[in-house]
């Protein structure tokens, strides 16, 4: 009996594997607070980059029903870990699993977490989609203890060769410090099209948000530094192959200001630092 089960485990990861599709993402960019900006600092020089690396992977289990892993990089978020069940039908999608903060600091390798994302679509009409992230096992009560979350809320409708939403989102990362917490907090209002063209191997979509980024440095006395972007957004993908996509995503920030304590930051005025940015460059190959 237990020789059939494994014989059979091996014989679906044999045929997931023969479906599977990879991918990777480099992430960069300006448009950040970083995370080692003390409370004193009274500038944003424009010139302190965030980088990272995601790797993932996609694998169908059965009918309607696939796997989704990975190391994902984020600039708020950190590093994380997941393995989410995606299972589709022609008007819901539900995806969820578990997720780990790895890495984010030494002495906990993985931060458990789950992740619930819900689509409700119908097809060339309209549709909603709530995720919720959100780590487990209590507050943080020890020095590099930290928690991660996110959110997203979308509505979005259909029209010829392109598809709009609106959208929020909110993410916030939150650690353990000797002299109390600091909060990296995101959120974003978007509106997003994404414009196609049936057999094209491109498609673009462009995005237009007020991204609103807060370091709060909680303490006897709350310090927060504050940057309220306007962001123009342009990806574009492109199917290079029957297997290999290719993807671009350029967060450019049209128009930035900044307060730390009700006192306006300084922003770069001239040099490489006046522009603030996010690029994300990838791609995502099909074994099939």
């Amino acid at each position: 009996m237990k020789k059939r089960i494994c014989i059979s485990l091996l014989l679906i990861l044999a045929l997931s594997l023969s479906a599977l599709e990879i991918g990777a993402s480099f992430n960069a960019g300006s448009l950040n607070l970083s995370p080692d900006r003390k409370k004193d600092d009274s500038d944003i020089s424009g010139t302190d980059y965030l980088y990272g690396v995601s790797v993932f992977a996609n694998a169908p289990v059965a009918d309607n029903l696939s796997l989704e892993t990975g190391l994902y990089y984020d600039p708020v978020l950190r590093y994380s870990v997941s393995a989410l069940l995606n299972y589709r039908s022609d008007y819901f999608q539900l995806k969820a699993g578990p997720f780990f903060g790895f890495l984010n600091d030494w002495d906990t390798i993985l931060k458990p977490g789950i992740s619930t994302e819900v689509l409700v679509d119908v097809p060339g009409t309209i549709f909603a989609r709530l995720r919720a992230d959100s780590s487990i096992g209590g507050r943080i009560v020890r020095d590099g203890d930290y928690l991660q979350e996110k959110s997203v809320l979308g509505v979005g409708f259909y029209i010829p060769n392109a598809i709009c939403e609106v959208s929020l989102e909110n993410k916030t990362y939150t650690e353990k410090t000797s002299s109390g917490e600091k909060e990296n907090h995101f959120r974003q209002y978007a509106f997003s099209t994404d414009v196609y063209q049936k057999n094209r191997p491109y498609r673009v979509k462009l995005t237009f948000a007020y991204q609103t980024r807060t370091l709060s440095f909680i303490e006897a006395a709350t310090v927060e530094h504050v940057l309220n972007s306007l962001v123009l957004g342009t990806r574009l993908d492109v199917r290079s192959s029957d297997r290999l996509d290719v993807f671009f995503d350029l967060e450019s920030n049209i128009y930035s200001f900044g307060e730390a304590n009700d006192t306006f930051i300084d922003l770069a005025e001239s040099g490489i630092g006046v522009y603030l940015f996010s690029l994300t460059a990838g791609f995502r190959f099909s074994l099939d």
